[in-house]
């Protein structure tokens, strides 16, 4: 009643004020829909317009001093209390309702603990709720753009993403732009009713919200830590079903947990040492020059698409049939995570006994570590590292030398500039490269095994190179419409970017068909290693446009998604084998077996369990007889313990 009254006894000037900050914040709330598509729950922002514009014209039009601080108390208590429920439904939801609950036990722990430091319910109710959408809003971003959920490395990777960020483009979703308005509504009703409990000493608060508060926190915690291993299981394969069941708030603190690492069972260096001394290595070694090029979102979309293009993007590799293994490489990641394709070549170790989240050279890489480059006799060989864009993208310029390299080649050693410079013109994530013919913005792969050609030529005579090589020219996004490129392959989908990047391919196609016919007419011994690091992240085309998908029925749906077409090439004889779908981890050891390179202790394990094993990857495992497993803990074989032990120990132990 006492409002009803005082909002007939406001002034004209107040009534005004009063209509105009209405009006003027359910329009400001509204703008987000003319770039939102909402279809359903319309009436959630007449729900959140109307309290955030009537909590601010309470604050601005006096009307607050009608309401007694008695009532106010009780107001402000009750947001307390609503922030923690309103965040987990609203703002970060999850769709499992056992996973609300998980959520609601994170965010109220969270919250209620900040306040019992700050003893401020608008600071703590503001900093939960921004925290909130922030890692909500992100987690959509990343979905919409790689397919991938949000995880603790990506923190550690965030200035990476920032170099290459501005290259893709993103749609508010309709649900952010409720958790927008919901947070918006937090926000203000917070600030609008605080509570501050008055101190009576600085041991203790004597109030009953307090109380109430530190009593809560306590049972939250405790029910969570119980629950928590019921449901603490992350499917790494399917990253948007852990989205949408778990939340990101649980998410994030599954990473947690999934990132303290822990000896294997049964793991000592005794152990470590009794496997690798079953094996007697053969002390002889060709040592050819190798060259090793990781090509950047290499793929062969007809193993997992629908499509007709108007010509073979990659006529030569396909007719490679001399001194050549050919097949396809299982990676770990879709549309990203560079870097752990790298590390699983280089080191021989796999993914899959490690977290989802994880990025080895940002986490792990601290120290020496074994790799096929640091097996190479550095008297004979020159170790190169090239990659043609930002030298610190995934710390690689911190983690070259740990790798066994001796040098590193960034995009600055392309030209003579000292340092990076303006962006181009509508590749904003692109680096200008002065005197560089770029493609889209990016050093291409002609440009790049030029380098690799100069660099072969110039060393001592005598001396080896072995190039690692990670190119930039097919990154993605792939609808670039600069004068100095233009799509050359029609994909048959209608999409451009489809045809964009099968035109990319078909010059990669070009440029290692020049790369083999110079180091074909070569005298020293040469291997060139070919891969994709991971397939291009178009997932979301695929569905948005109702491509087919499994348009190789023969071949796993999940297979098919994670396989890249790689060969191996020598300018020797050498045997020519098809060997069909091989896990990355594996592919250093192939590597060195049709190079002649002497094998280590732990390349003939790898050999051993390869044979049995030959895809080994975290999101699916095949034996030798074709059956296929999603989930190594469901496989019980003492040979993949043995080889947990061994990783543990070359990654943390040695």
């Amino acid at each position: 009643m006492n409002i009803i009254k005082a909002l007939r006894e406001l002034s004209l000037k107040n009534q005004v004020k009063f209509l105009i900050i209405f009006a003027f914040s359910m329009i400001i709330l509204a703008v987000p829909l003319l770039f939102v598509d909402i279809a359903t729950d319309i009436y959630l922002y007449f729900l959140f317009g109307l309290i955030t514009s009537m909590m601010l014209c309470f604050k601005f039009t006096g009307l607050l001093k009608s309401i007694p601080e008695s009532v106010r108390n009780i107001i402000s208590i009750f947001i307390f209390i609503a922030v923690p429920v309103a965040n987990t439904i609203f703002v970060a939801p999850a769709s499992n309702r056992n996973y609300v609950v998980m959520n609601l036990f994170i965010i109220s722990i969270v919250c209620f603990i900040l306040f019992l430091i700050i003893r401020n319910s608008a600071v703590t109710s503001v900093i939960t709720t921004l925290l909130c959408f922030s890692l909500y809003t992100l987690n959509d971003v990343l979905i919409a753009i790689r397919g991938n959920i949000l995880t603790l490395s990506d923190f550690s990777a965030f200035r990476t993403a920032l170099t290459v960020a501005s290259n893709y483009s993103y749609e508010i979703t309709e649900n952010v732009y409720y958790s927008f308005l919901c947070t918006v509504a937090l926000v203000v009703c917070s600030v609008v009713f605080p509570y501050i409990p008055k101190k009576v000493n600085s041991i203790r608060v004597k109030t009953r919200v307090y109380e109430f508060v530190c009593i809560w926190t306590i049972f939250s915690s405790i029910l969570f830590l119980k629950e928590f291993d019921e449901y603490s299981t992350i499917y790494n394969w399917y990253n948007q079903y852990t989205f949408n069941e778990r939340g990101i708030c649980y998410n994030l603190v599954m990473n947690i947990k999934e990132r303290i690492h822990t000896p294997p069972k049964n793991y000592s260096v005794k152990a470590v040492n009794d496997i690798l001394e079953r094996y007697d290595v053969k002390e002889e070694s060709r040592n050819p020059n190798i060259i090793i090029i990781m090509n950047e979102a290499y793929s062969d979309l007809s193993l997992f698409t629908e499509i007709n293009p108007s010509e073979d993007p990659t006529p030569f590799i396909n007719s490679l049939d001399e001194n050549v293994t050919k097949g396809y490489t299982v990676v770990s990641s879709i549309g990203g995570k560079t870097c752990n394709s790298e590390f699983e070549y280089l080191t021989g170790l796999s993914m899959a006994f490690l977290p989802y989240d994880t990025y080895p050279y940002l986490q792990y890489i601290r120290d020496d570590t074994q790799t096929i480059i640091s097996d190479l006799d550095s008297d004979i060989y020159n170790k190169i590292y090239m990659h043609p864009y930002i030298a610190s993208n995934y710390k690689r310029s911190s983690v070259f030398t740990f790798l066994g390299f001796d040098e590193f080649y960034d995009g600055l050693k392309f030209s003579d500039q000292k340092y990076y410079k303006e962006q181009i013109e509508n590749m904003e994530g692109a680096v200008y490269y002065e005197g560089v013919d770029l493609i889209r913005g990016y050093i291409g792969d002609g440009v790049t095994y030029d380098k690799a050609i100069e660099l072969f030529e110039n060393k001592p005579e005598g001396e080896r190179t072995v190039q690692f090589i990670v190119t930039m020219q097919n990154h993605w996004p792939y609808d670039y419409k600069g004068e100095d490129f233009e799509n050359t392959i029609s994909s048959g989908t209608g999409i451009y970017d489809f045809d964009q990047y099968l035109s990319l391919v078909k010059i990669s196609d070009n440029e290692i068909k020049r790369l083999i016919e110079y180091f074909s007419d070569t005298e020293e011994d040469t291997v060139i290693v070919f891969f994709g690091d991971h397939i291009p992240g178009m997932d979301s085309l695929i569905e948005k446009n109702n491509i087919s998908s499994g348009f190789v029925p023969e071949v796993d749906e999940t297979l098919s998604k994670y396989s890249t077409p790689f060969f191996i090439w020598t300018n020797f004889d050498t045997e020519t084998e098809d060997a069909g779908f091989v896990s990355l981890n594996y592919l250093s050891l192939l590597t060195k077996k049709k190079a002649g390179i002497e094998l280590t202790e732990f390349d003939m394990f790898r050999d051993e369990i390869y044979q049995k094993y030959p895809v080994f990857s975290p999101n699916i495992i095949i034996d030798n007889e074709g059956n296929i497993c999603y989930n190594k803990e469901e496989i019980d074989d003492e040979i993949i313990s043995e080889y947990e032990k061994l990783q543990y120990y070359y990654l943390f132990d040695k």
